[in-house]
């Protein structure tokens, strides 16, 4: 695995070459964001009809001590597939690549969630675990 940084979420393993929590898969940047709410649209496109709305707020390195994720001060709004609720961690992509999943291709979206993270280790320090909330 060399230096690179581990990036651990659920049933995956990507080894990254940045410190910081932007990661680079196929040309498209995926970032860590927490999950602080839900959204609800009763009148919306058909496409996005059964779709899932969370509102997540992008995180990153802590800069100084490295060893603590922090919010970015950012709100966004993501589709999720894949069952995430409030207080979770998870890994987005936005724009062409959030339609690339086969629940999104057809649909107007930016930000997809496609991954809830378990753990995030930078210089192989734990600065998140799920099993620890």
């Amino acid at each position: 695995m060399g230096s690179g940084r581990i990036w651990s979420y659920r049933n995956t393993e990507v080894v990254g070459s940045k410190a910081e929590l932007v990661l680079n898969a196929q040309g498209a940047d995926m970032f860590v964001a927490k999950v602080t709410g839900s959204l609800v649209s009763t009148q919306k496109a058909d496409s996005l009809v059964g779709h899932k709305l969370l509102i997540v707020e992008p995180y990153r390195l802590e800069a100084d001590q490295r060893r603590s994720l922090v919010s970015t001060g950012r709100t966004l709004v993501a589709v999720d597939g894949l069952g995430a609720g409030e207080g979770d961690y998870v890994l987005l992509t936005q724009g062409s690549s959030a339609r690339l999943t086969p629940e999104t291709r057809e649909a107007p979206i930016d930000t997809v969630v496609v991954g809830i993270v378990d753990q995030v280790h930078i210089d192989q320090q734990s600065v998140y675990s799920r099993e620890e909330e």
